[in-house]
C-alpha cells in the first residue's frame, strides 16, 4: 500500500512501483463491505476441507462455555499450554491468539516453507487442517483440535515451553497500529454466517476512541480515500498491483488493469505479496510468469526513463 501511495504522491521521485497485495479499495469510504477480508478467509480454510471452517466456526461457542467454569479455565490453560493460568474474563485473550493464527496463515499459505511471521512449513493452511477434521466434537474436542492447529503457527519448531496469549502473537503491530489509527482505516467485521469467525460489527467511534486510547490520535479515513479512489488510481503511472488470489486482502485489491500503465496482475493460487518472495522450489508456472512481468515492466520504465534523459547506464540494463 505504501508503495502506491508513494507513487501517487510522489511520482518525479520514482521510476515505478510494485503494489503487491495492497488492499487500497478497502479503506473507509471504499470498501463495498467490511466482512470481505473474513469471507475469503474462510473460503481459504473450505478449499481445504469443510470440516476445517466448520470446525473454527463451532469452537468459538465452546471456548466460551468453558472458559466460563473454574475447571474450564484450568482445563484451557493446560491444553493450550499458557504460561499464566487463565483467570476469569481472560477467554477474550484465547480469542484473539487463535483469531491471529487462522487470519495470518490464510495470508501466507505458500507452497514453500516461510518465516514472514513465524517459522511455518510448506502449505501451513493444509497442515493446520489436517488437525481441525471434526466439528462435531464435544467442546474440549473442538479446542483440542484448534489447539493443534494454531499451535502449528505459534510454535512449528517447538521451540515454545508455553505461550503467552500476546494478543498480536509473533507479529509487532507498532507501525501498522499507528497507521491504521491516522490515514489507513480498514474496517472490519464478521458475521459468522458467510464467514468462520464469531460474530461482531464495525464501529467507527469506538475504533477511533480505542486509537486515541492507545496512540493518542484519532484516525481521518477521507486521506486514503481521496488518495486512492479509482479516479485517482487513474491518472497514476508505471504502477502495478498484484495479488495473490488466495490471500485474502486481495478481496480488496486491484484486480483489473485501470490504464496502460496502471497495470493489474493476478495469481490465481498465490498468497500476500507471493510475488516479492525469494523463489522456491515449488513455486507454480503462473507466479514465475508474474515475476518475469514485473521484471519486463520496471526494466521498461527505467529505460523510458533514461531515454527522456538522454542517458544510458547501458550494462545493467540488457
Amino acid at each position: 500500500m505504501l508503495s502506491a501511495a508513494f507513487r501517487l504522491k510522489y511520482p518525479g521521485l520514482s521510476v515505478g512501483a510494485i503494489a503487491a497485495s495492497a488492499p487500497v479499495l478497502g479503506v473507509e469510504g471504499l470498501a463495498k463491505s467490511c466482512d470481505a477480508y473474513s469471507r475469503l478467509e474462510t473460503k481459504d480454510f473450505t478449499d481445504y476441507s469443510a470440516n476445517c471452517s466448520q470446525t473454527v466456526r463451532n469452537s468459538w461457542e465452546a471456548l466460551f462455555r468453558i472458559a466460563g467454569t473454574a475447571d474450564g479455565r484450568q482445563w484451557l490453560t493446560n491444553e493450550f499450554k499458557l504460561c499464566k493460568e487463565l483467570a476469569a474474563g481472560e477467554e477474550i485473550r484465547v480469542f484473539q491468539w487463535l483469531m491471529v493464527a487462522w487470519s495470518h496463515v490464510a495470508m501466507v499459505d505458500y507452497p514453500n516453507e516461510a518465516n514472514l511471521f513465524s517459522e511455518l512449513p510448506a502449505y501451513p493452511l493444509r497442515e493446520m487442517c489436517k488437525h481441525m477434521t471434526n466439528p462435531g466434537a464435544d467442546d474440549r474436542g473442538l479446542l483440542s483440535q484448534v489447539y493443534e492447529a494454531a499451535n502449528l503457527f505459534y510454535n512449528y519448531k517447538g521451540l515454545s515451553k508455553c505461550n503467552d496469549l500476546n494478543p498480536n502473537g509473533p507479529v509487532d503491530p507498532t507501525a501498522w497500529g499507528f497507521q491504521s489509527c491516522t490515514d489507513i482505516v480498514m474496517p472490519f467485521c464478521t458475521n459468522g454466517k458467510t464467514d468462520m469467525i464469531e460474530p461482531f460489527g464495525y464501529d467507527f467511534k469506538a475504533y477511533s476512541d480505542q486509537c486515541f486510547s492507545q496512540y493518542g490520535v484519532r484516525p481521518d479515513p477521507r486521506k486514503a480515500m481521496m488518495l486512492w479512489e479509482k479516479r485517482s488510481l487513474r491518472r497514476a503511472t508505471n504502477l502495478i498491483f498484484s495479488n495473490g488470489l488466495r490471500d485474502p486482502h486481495s478481496s480488496n485489491g486491484v484486480l483489473d488493469s485501470l490504464s496502460d500503465s496502471v497495470i493489474a496482475l493476478t495469481i490465481s493460487h498465490g498468497c500476500h505479496h507471493e510475488d516479492l518472495r525469494p523463489a522456491g522450489v515449488n513455486d507454480t508456472q503462473e507466479l514465475i510468469n508474474v515475476r518475469n512481468q514485473e521484471k519486463q515492466y520496471m526494466k521498461q520504465w527505467i529505460e523510458e526513463h533514461y531515454t527522456k534523459l538522454n542517458h544510458f547506464p547501458n550494462e545493467w540494463l540488457n
